[in-house]
C-alpha cells in the first residue's frame, strides 16, 4: 500500500488529574500494519529533453522512527528515510525531526507540535494515540497550515518501547 503522507510522531505529559507522565523511548514497529521499511510514496519523472529518455521511478521509504518522551510534557521525534531509484543512481538517505508537547488522559495520549512556517503561516501537527503495556498506537493524525483546513491521516502507527 502506498501513502503520500509524511509522518512524524509526537507524544507528551499528564494532566493534574491524570496518570503520571510517560517517560520512555519508542521505536516504530509497523506503519499501517506493514513492517519497515514502508514505501511512503513513489516519484516518477519523465525526461524533459526532446526525444525523451528513460522514465525514472523512485521509492521514498520510511526506514526508522523514534519517539522520545521526557516524562514532563515534551517529546522529540525523529525519522529516517531512504530514496531508492530504478536508474542505478546512489540511494539517498534523509532524516527529519520535530519536538512538541503531550498530554496523557488515562490510556490516551494527545501530542502536538507547532512550527512557524517560512511563509508566515503556522503549521500544527497533532497525533492521537493509546498506550498499552510497552506499546504506543497512533490511530489518527491531523495537520493544519495557517488555519486553512485540516488534513487527516488514519494510518495506524505501532511503536514499541525501545530496549
Amino acid at each position: 500500500m502506498l501513502c503520500a503522507v509524511t509522518v512524524l510522531a509526537t507524544v507528551g505529559c499528564g494532566d493534574a488529574s491524570g496518570p503520571a507522565p510517560v517517560s520512555s523511548k519508542f521505536d516504530l514497529a509497523t506503519y499501517d500494519g506493514e513492517p519497515l521499511p514502508y514505501v511512503l510514496n513513489l516519484e516518477v519523472s519523465n525526461p524533459a529533453t526532446p526525444g525523451g529518455g528513460p522514465t525514472v521511478t523512485c521509492e521514498n521509504r520510511l526506514t526508522a522512527m523514534r519517539l522520545e518522551l521526557d516524562g514532563h510534557d515534551g517529546y522529540g521525534a525523529s525519522r529516517t528515510t531512504l530514496t531508492v531509484c530504478d536508474d542505478g543512481s546512489p540511494n539517498r538517505q534523509g532524516s527529519s525531526g520535530e519536538t512538541g508537547t503531550y498530554v496523557v488522559h488515562g490510556d490516551s495520549v494527545t501530542m502536538t507540535s507547532t512550527t512557524p512556517a517560512t511563509d508566515g503561516f503556522t503549521s500544527v501537527h497533532r497525533w492521537y494515540a493509546t498506550r498499552s503495556g510497552s506499546e504506543l498506537r497512533v490511530y489518527r493524525q491531523e495537520a493544519e497550515v495557517g488555519g486553512f483546513g485540516t488534513t487527516i491521516s488514519m494510518q495506524a502507527l505501532v511503536f514499541v518501547k525501545a530496549p
